[in-house]
């Protein structure tokens, strides 16, 4: 599932290489990239720290419209 954070991250690679991402957040590049797959979650304060760096980056993405209980809108 793509989630906030993921995109976050997705949009943090962009600009910074995953292993300086994952120095400033504090974790491996391994977990960044099976986060960004969506393979696992980061732990809240990491979602934090991801928060920290989208708002001191400018970096601002959409909140997902898709309806988390499946199915329209």
């Amino acid at each position: 599932m793509i989630t906030q954070t993921t995109k976050q991250l997705i949009r943090l690679r962009e600009d910074i290489p995953t292993r300086e991402l994952a120095d400033k957040i504090g974790t491996s590049a391994e977990m960044i990239r099976r986060w960004t797959r969506g393979e696992a979650q980061p732990r809240w304060d990491r979602v934090e720290t991801i928060n920290q760096l989208c708002e001191e980056l400018g970096i601002s993405v959409a909140p997902s419209q898709a309806n988390p209980f499946g199915g329209e809108q």
